[in-house]
């Protein structure tokens, strides 16, 4: 091979190594900005989902704990035997009132989860205030028999109404979970919906 032809080979072969090198760079960087990018945006998405979740978790919670005293209160009635007083019912109603002055406040921030998503949390706060719902119909149910037909609930009905609080309780931790994991998310190790 004479001195030429081995000199243009050679500078053929650095060439295309450079090339091959300057493409193998572009496409690392490329894929180092793409996941830059990606952590940046679930950084910026993740203080206002954080923020609507902990607003959304403390308005249900609020909502659950009424209703879970308006169980202690029913529970009490059935439990003793002398008729029911008029200071009793008042109670009830004052903590049913408290719930439904609370409703809007709930509804609300559940909208603002609807809009933060992602999909996982959407999915357990409908399910939560499904949840609330029942507990909530369930209430005002012997609500009203107290009010409407002076009719003390029976156990059976005071221990129903103690599962739809554990049910609403189960969908709220379900929520926090869900959050959490949302919240969590990095954008690169663990992804974003």
């Amino acid at each position: 091979m004479d001195a030429g032809f081995a000199a243009v080979l050679g500078a053929a072969v650095g060439a295309i190594g450079t090339g091959g090198a300057g493409i193998t760079a572009a496409l690392l960087a490329r894929s180092q900005t793409k996941l830059q990018l990606r952590a940046e945006h679930v950084r910026m998405i993740r203080e206002p989902r954080k923020v609507t979740y902990v607003a959304y978790t403390e308005v249900a919670r609020k909502l659950h704990d009424f209703m879970s005293e308006a169980v202690s209160k029913f529970y009490g009635m059935a439990s003793h035997s002398h008729g029911i007083t008029e200071d009793e019912v008042s109670e009830v109603r004052a903590l049913y009132d408290q719930v439904v002055a609370t409703q809007s406040e709930f509804d609300h921030t559940q909208a603002q989860i609807y809009v933060e998503g992602p999909p996982s949390v959407r999915k357990a706060a409908i399910t939560l205030g499904s949840k609330l719902s029942d507990f909530r119909g369930g209430i005002f149910d012997r609500l009203c028999d107290l009010e409407r037909r002076q009719i003390v609930p029976a156990i059976e009905q005071v221990d129903a109404l103690k599962e739809a609080r554990s049910a609403a309780h189960r969908a709220y931790l379900d929520f926090l979970y869900s959050a959490s994991e949302a919240i969590g998310a990095d954008g690169v190790g663990t992804p974003i919906e």
